[in-house]
């Protein structure tokens, strides 16, 4: 799984063993925003449905916690 720091224009990746779920993708999300430098970030993932699953909680954490908010992009889009 991986990831583009525009920022920065460094890519950020990480390895996972079988099936990606929506945890592992929150885990992911979580430690990259550890290395944040405080900043508002979005985060546009794709139109696969395990970035669908991440919980509403977890989206208000990180609003509340770390000025993220998660753009996903519409049914429609290329």
């Amino acid at each position: 799984m991986g990831a583009l720091d525009f920022g920065e224009n460094t890519p950020i990746h990480a390895t996972h063993t079988g099936t990606m779920k929506a945890l592992d993708v929150e885990r992911l999300i979580d430690s990259m925003l550890t290395t944040g430098n405080g900043l508002p970030t979005v985060i546009v993932p794709d139109k696969a449905s395990v970035h669908h699953g991440i919980s509403e909680a977890t989206r208000q954490r990180w609003l509340l916690e770390r000025k993220v908010i998660l753009f996903y992009l519409p049914a429609c889009s290329p």
